[in-house]
């Protein structure tokens, strides 16, 4: 179970803060949601919980500069420096401009990439209309 190392600080008895502690785990999936306004990051730990996550909107970015490539770069880095994790599969859903960018961020910080799925939803012509009614 990935438990948060606390980092002692250079004052005698105080901790820093447990948010800026990293939590190291050895590998897990990592869920991309890329949608045309905003960009979300996900690490959940082997019983599926959530670690860590951070969106566009966490990262102080408003309005139309959520859904640009910077943001979803900065959302992985965010991401990147609060778990430490050596092998990682990742699993991307949606079409935004940041998807490229976001693994090429992932790759930029040693992490081993095991696998990229593409888990956007595709439709599939949907449910059957309602009857048309009589008039």
């Amino acid at each position: 179970m990935a438990k948060p190392i606390l980092l002692y600080s250079p004052r005698k008895g105080s901790r820093k803060n447990a948010r800026s502690a990293r939590i190291i785990i050895p590998r897990g999936i990592i869920y991309v949601q890329a949608n045309l306004n905003n960009t979300t990051v996900t690490v959940p730990n082997v019983q599926g919980g959530v670690v860590c996550w951070a969106s566009a909107g966490t990262c102080r970015f408003e309005g139309r500069q959520k859904k640009s490539p910077f943001a979803a770069e900065s959302v992985a880095r965010k991401v990147i420096g609060l778990v430490s994790m050596k092998e990682a599969e990742v699993r991307i859903k949606g079409s935004n401009r940041g998807r490229n960018i976001i693994l090429r961020a992932l790759r930029k910080s040693g992490l081993f990439i095991r696998t990229i799925k593409n888990v956007t939803p595709r439709a599939h012509n949907g449910c059957r209309p309602a009857r048309k009614k009589h008039g």
